[in-house]
């Protein structure tokens, strides 16, 4: 199923430690995406920024021994770092602080040429609160990409930040969207489409709106613990979320777009990405934090 080489992705955004309760651990959204990428059979690369500090070269040393490729430009601002508290049902809530070396990073000769050779891109609207800085570099990385390039867009929306301008110019980059059940109605609304209800149905209405507006080729929606729902051009794949005991859910969502998009790029079929993404998120729910060990059963050869 995989080809000879392995194929490429590349993100731009964030980089920073999650203060959790028991300790720090290494996340942010496109990382967490790389790292589970490559825990997939792709070769994955972080574009991101960090400080000049000790809070910065630990993060890409543990970034870079997780097996993923790490661009870290460092610059004058400090590296990122987020409270994380979790309710008791290990959902986290986040206080991500802001004026950071992530927000600040630059489209580079080397990062265009690492985005105009790549397989796939990702990025989300975290990394692009700010009007400057790292948004710009989205943008450019966007209009860089191949044609024939995959362009993730996992909306990630976070800590009320929710710019329609900024979202408009990243739907229209993406061929895929990944968003979850809390986000549907507030991109909907976006867009001055019918806002969904709790059934599939009308959330899956809501999902055709969206991709017919901006010609996705799939669209994909996470329901927490409930399902699942992968929408393609001419198919779909629901599934239910397996029952784990949780740990935190630190990271799941980013560890199942990982999975989902390294299968699609090694050339399974939709349903087939589906069910692997399913399976790596269930297995992060059970661990602390978004970049554990894979056991040898999850592990690819």
């Amino acid at each position: 199923m995989t080809n000879s080489s392995p194929a490429t992705v590349v993100t731009i955004g964030e980089l920073l430690w999650d203060m959790l309760p028991d300790g720090k651990k290494p996340g942010g959204a496109p990382a967490n995406f790389v790292y589970h990428a490559a825990h997939n059979g792709v070769e994955a690369t972080a574009v991101t920024a960090v400080g000049d500090d000790e809070l910065g070269r630990e993060l890409v040393s543990v970034l870079s021994e997780g097996g993923v490729n790490v661009v870290a430009q460092v610059n004058e601002y400090p590296t990122g770092i987020t409270s994380v508290s979790l309710d008791a049902d290990g959902v986290p809530s986040y206080d991500v602080v802001r004026g950071v070396a992530w927000d600040h990073i630059a489209f580079t000769d080397e990062v265009k040429e690492l985005v105009s050779h790549a397989d796939a891109i990702c990025y989300g609207t975290i990394a692009a609160r700010e009007a400057w800085g790292t948004r710009d570099a989205i943008y450019a990385m966007i209009d860089a990409a191949r044609d024939d390039a995959v362009r993730f867009f996992d909306i990630n929306i976070r800590s009320g930040f929710v710019n329609k301008e900024v979202i408009t110019r990243f739907m229209e980059g993406a061929t895929i969207l990944k968003i979850n059940d809390e986000e549907l109605p507030v991109v909907a609304n976006l867009f001055g489409i019918d806002a969904p209800g709790e059934s599939i149905a009308s959330q899956q209405n809501v999902m055709r709106v969206l991709a017919e507006q901006f010609d996705l080729d799939v669209v994909i929606l996470t329901a927490g613990g409930d399902y699942s729902i992968v929408m393609g051009r001419d198919e779909i794949s629901i599934l239910p979320t397996p029952k784990v005991d949780v740990a935190d859910t630190v990271g799941a969502g980013d560890s199942f777009s990982g999975a989902f998009l390294a299968y699609l790029l090694r050339g399974y079929d939709l349903a087939a990405a589906h069910r692997r993404a399913v399976e790596v998120s269930a297995f992060v729910c059970t661990q602390s934090g978004a970049w554990p060990q894979y056991p040898d059963e999850l592990e690819e050869a």
